[in-house]
């Protein structure tokens, strides 16, 4: 849909895309004798800047093809895609970029935050951001000692990294960063 001078019109729910919690940018401008899809539509900009990780690129020929486009932010892709299969292609999509972005995250944590085995260590680490070391190597004694260089113990962690419900737990982690 456009309006009367053929702008973009703002989001519309579309049924077809319900499933995937999914928002159609209609986004078509009339010139003499074609209607044409805008990828680079303020609203298509609009989305790629709030961080909308999928966007569907539908126009009238591609509805007479049966097929779209799936844009992909994460992977920076565009793949045409069977209309008959296009829940399914967003879905896989969200789910497969989710865990890109879970592992990208992961492993910049796990870079950022060193596991280390003894204060030292944990000071020397600590003064260039996080350190994550043995509750049982740091103990109150470990944890008066990085006090003294302005290094807090921030959490306790499992392994796993869920929480613990007491600071008695075996194999706890202590997460250590720079007081301020």
């Amino acid at each position: 849909m456009t309006d009367r001078r053929g702008l973009c019109t703002r989001e519309t729910h579309h049924p077809v895309l319900s499933l995937a919690r999914g928002r159609v940018f209609s986004c078509a401008t009339s010139i003499p004798g074609t209607t044409t899809h805008h990828a680079h539509s303020p609203d298509a900009i609009d989305a790629e800047l709030k961080g909308i990780p999928v966007r569907v690129e539908l126009g009238p020929r591609d509805v007479v093809a049966g097929k779209a486009v799936l844009v992909r932010r994460i992977p920076g892709t565009n793949e045409p895609v069977a209309l008959t299969a296009l829940v399914a292609e967003i879905e896989t999509a969200l789910s497969t970029d989710q865990q890109t972005l879970y592992d990208q995250a992961l492993a910049r944590r796990e870079t950022a935050s060193p596991h280390v085995e003894s204060v030292d260590e944990a000071l020397e680490a600590a003064a260039h951001g996080w350190a994550r070391i043995p509750w049982s190597t740091l103990g109150e004694q470990g944890e008066a000692q990085l006090a003294e260089h302005a290094v807090s113990v921030r959490c306790l962690t499992r392994p796993d990294g869920s929480l613990p419900d007491s600071g008695d737990e075996p194999d706890l982690l202590a997460w250590i960063g720079r007081a301020y």
